[in-house]
């Protein structure tokens, strides 16, 4: 375990020694209890494109503070579907094993590439398409993997922009935001359909896909392209030799 490590869990409770150690402890048995070093090795999430199409969720290049950028559809998430086309112990599976990459993998190479320390993510959550009425369906997704982020890793989100946001939602945000700690409250920065500068104050239009208002148009598409520095191998391979150094 990293100092940066204990660090994120030490600003998660605020530098409380007795807290921070109970958070952590609470972490350790549930890496146990979850096989998360297993899952990391061996899980194989076969019906990835499937679950793809009816939730579109991605990593996709980075920020201008070289944070790897994660972007949500979440208006097009049909979660009845989502869960007749695989488990939802396999869709938390997989939540944790991407977020394991995150940290072993997109991390160190987003550190290499900005020749600084990167621990953290800039999130886009796109509401475009969520009716009200479909809200609580998918607002139960979120708070599942919200408790998973906040618990065990704490201090990965940076930024989040909440784009495309109906008028109703600001009641439903009232609902959510009491599952959050009020660190991640902060870094939440909500839109409805006048997104665009801000988007762009923070993401370089070459970064950002066309349909957010940037102009990257990636030929596989850029759901489907992982673009990165993590897919430059040569960058991952520096940063593990930069950190065997130290």
């Amino acid at each position: 375990m990293d100092d940066h490590t204990l660090l994120r869990f030490l600003r998660a409770r605020r530098f409380d020694i007795a807290k921070t150690k109970l958070m952590f402890v609470n972490y350790l048995e549930w890496r146990t209890e979850f096989k998360v070093d297993e899952l990391y090795e061996s899980f194989v999430f076969t019906e990835r494109a499937e679950v793809a199409k009816l939730y579109p969720r991605y990593y996709h290049k980075q920020d201008k503070d070289g944070r790897p950028l994660w972007i949500e559809h979440l208006g097009k998430l049909n979660s009845k579907e989502v869960f007749k086309t695989t488990t939802e112990q396999r869709f938390m599976q997989n939540h944790v094993h991407e977020f394991e990459k995150f940290l072993r993998q997109r991390l160190p190479a987003c550190s290499y590439k900005s020749n600084r320390h990167i621990e953290q993510s800039c999130t886009i959550l796109d509401l475009k398409g969520v009716p009200m009425t479909q809200f609580p369906q998918a607002s139960a997704v979120v708070k599942k993997i919200s408790a998973i982020s906040q618990d065990y890793y704490p201090e990965t989100l940076g930024k989040m922009y909440i784009i495309n946001a109906p008028t109703l939602f600001s009641g439903a945000w009232n609902v959510i935001k009491h599952f959050l700690d009020e660190n991640t409250v902060a870094k939440i920065h909500i839109f409805s359909s006048n997104y665009k500068d801000a988007l762009l104050n923070q993401v370089p239009a070459e970064n950002l896909p066309a349909e957010l208002g940037g102009t990257c148009t990636c030929p596989e598409g850029c759901q489907h392209s992982d673009a990165g520095p993590w897919k430059d191998v040569s960058l991952a391979i520096g940063e593990l030799a930069r950190s065997l150094a130290c």
